[in-house]
């Protein structure tokens, strides 16, 4: 027992968990085009949860009142557990949906102060490289008489798509550049030569939710940093200024981005989200994993696991309450550790809403270098 303490005291454990934290960010961001490192995510994730649990006591850094939202919140995933064994729900569907959610609030109470420096630098240098190679592809595309077949060999070309403003190039891994961009201009509050690069590879790799999360953080942020300054009268005549500003050079896009989603993207996340919310009882939850068995206009949702409004499928499975208690929970805390960066993690979760990019690994990442970032431009 005692090695056991000293081990998780000691240098060893830091250096294991910054290497697993590497691996589950490599595997995350470079899934595109290394595809076999996607399996390492997951144990390499749980891997670093048990190591993070410093001190061998496993809820040594929870307060009281943490761990009994917690609690709550577990009490009710057992209950979901057992609609899942009673509706007969495959094995491998329950233990997937059950294992993110059960995780996820985790990283909402564990501490990372003492090594929160290498996992961001971490992040920033992986995400830095993949807009580094998303601005490469883009000026191949766009400037450069690339023959067609070179994208598919390098398997980028059916991930690249124009919306009649630019050529976007969506493939695994880039959903962490928004991320990336969001939490180090929260430090930095400027726009170096590392922030520049992970924008363009936000756009480049952005759909029109990406863009829409960002032109709101960077509204907040530019109204935070004037309500800062002396004669706050002036302040807000230059803030309406520039929001008009920002509003006209906008407007375009978004009003080209609706007319041509009107009747297809916009028009199949909603038919999605009436399935998502008419299908079983969406009031108490129908188990990890539930079979979405509907078939409709657009698409044959059977066996599907992944949805453009993914948070409303996790809604499906855990019900009303349960993503109600889950919320409460995880805000609550996020709001007791961190306030100042709990903006920022509501706009991920905006942003996020509209795309499959949530309660999965990217989120846990998401809120450990959120909530443990005490470093901010606006402080």
């Amino acid at each position: 027992m005692a090695a056991l303490k000293k081990f998780y005291n000691g240098n060893l454990v830091t250096a294991l968990q910054i290497s697993f934290f590497g691996m589950v960010l490599f595997s995350m961001i470079y899934s595109h085009p290394f595809e076999s490192v996607s399996v390492l995510v997951t144990p390499c994730m749980a891997i670093f949860l048990i190591l993070s649990f410093n001190n061998y006591n496993l809820f040594q850094n929870i307060k009281n009142e943490y761990f009994l939202l917690i609690s709550i919140y577990y009490i009710y995933l057992a209950f979901i557990l057992f609609v899942s064994g009673i509706s007969e729900i495959a094995v491998d569907r329950i233990m997937r949906f059950y294992l993110i959610l059960i995780m996820l609030p985790l990283f909402f109470v564990i501490d990372h102060k003492d090594n929160y420096k290498y996992y961001y630098k971490i992040f920033i240098i992986l995400a830095f490289i993949k807009s580094i190679i998303q601005i490469v592809l883009f000026i191949m595309l766009t400037f450069l008489n690339i023959p067609e077949i070179f994208f598919e060999m390098i398997g980028v070309k059916g991930a690249i798509f124009s919306d009649g403003f630019y050529i976007h190039i969506i493939v695994k891994g880039t959903p962490v550049l928004p991320m990336a961009f969001l939490l180090r201009f929260t430090r930095e509050q400027k726009f170096d030569i590392v922030n520049v690069v992970l924008l363009i590879g936000t756009i480049i790799a952005g759909n029109f939710a990406f863009i829409l999360g960002l032109f709101c953080f960077l509204v907040y942020n530019l109204y935070v940093s004037l309500l800062k300054k002396k004669q706050w009268y002036v302040n807000i005549v230059l803030l309406l200024f520039l929001l008009c500003f920002l509003l006209i050079i906008a407007a375009p896009y978004t009003l080209y981005h609706y007319e041509r989603k009107r009747y297809t993207g916009n028009a199949t996340r909603s038919e999605q989200a009436k399935v998502l919310l008419t299908t079983g009882n969406i009031f108490s939850g129908n188990g990890f994993g539930n079979s979405i068995n509907v078939v409709t206009k657009h698409r044959n949702y059977s066996g599907n696991i992944y949805f453009e409004l993914q948070t409303l499928y996790i809604i499906n499975q855990i019900g009303i309450i349960g993503y109600a208690v889950f919320m409460l929970c995880t805000i609550y805390i996020f709001y007791k550790r961190n306030i100042k960066m709990l903006p920022v993690y509501l706009l991920y979760l905006l942003y996020t809403f509209w795309n499959p990019y949530v309660f999965d690994s990217s989120h846990m990442i998401a809120v450990m270098l959120y909530i443990g970032n005490r470093k901010t431009g606006n402080a």
